[in-house]
């Protein structure tokens, strides 16, 4: 009897060795992998804060794409003397003044904001035009309410025609972006 306790006892023992033999490596693995899952939602919380980031940056730059818009109208990306001309045309002959002729001259601006900015540069227009003094106020106001930036930068009054019309020669700086 003593022969198989000890026996059963050995037997038990070896059975106990084998399982936590193949048991040891399996909790090891378990761990291994829940260290890899913790790895894994951390990831993918960094992945998530990443893509919430850049979705608010998204919305925010379709929100400026309105105002880019309108800084365009404002301060185009390009001369645009032919819209210039239609323009000052059309502000004139719905204010009673006659345009002569208009010339354009275009130069880089010294200003040190403008490296913030970008580029801004200053299309400088020669305007010689004749109409009376009420019908250059209101060209100048029309000019001031124009969507594009015009400072007017030189006014000169000539001598007074027969019908009361006077000749305007007028210096109008605009800008634009490169």
């Amino acid at each position: 009897m003593n022969k198989n306790i000890i026996s059963i006892l050995v037997l038990m023992v070896a059975i106990i060795f084998i399982i936590l033999e193949m048991a040891i490596p399996f909790y090891n693995q378990i761990g291994l992998t829940n260290l890899r899952l913790i790895e894994q939602k951390v990831a993918l919380e960094n992945n998530q804060k990443t893509l919430n980031s850049f979705n608010d940056l998204f919305k925010k730059y379709k929100l400026l794409g309105d105002d880019i818009n309108k800084l365009n109208l404002v301060v185009p990306n390009k001369e645009n003397s032919d819209e210039i001309i239609v323009n000052l045309e059309a502000m004139a002959k719905e204010n009673g003044i006659f345009l002569d002729s208009v010339a354009f001259q275009s130069r880089a601006s010294q200003s040190s904001a403008s490296a913030d900015l970008g580029k801004v540069n200053i299309l400088q227009i020669s305007l010689n035009a004749s109409g009376s003094y009420e019908a250059f106020r209101n060209f100048v106001k029309a000019l001031e309410n124009n969507l594009r930036i015009m400072d007017i930068k030189l006014v000169k009054f000539g001598q007074q025609e027969q019908q009361g019309d006077f000749k305007i020669n007028l210096g109008i700086d605009t800008y634009y972006t490169k």
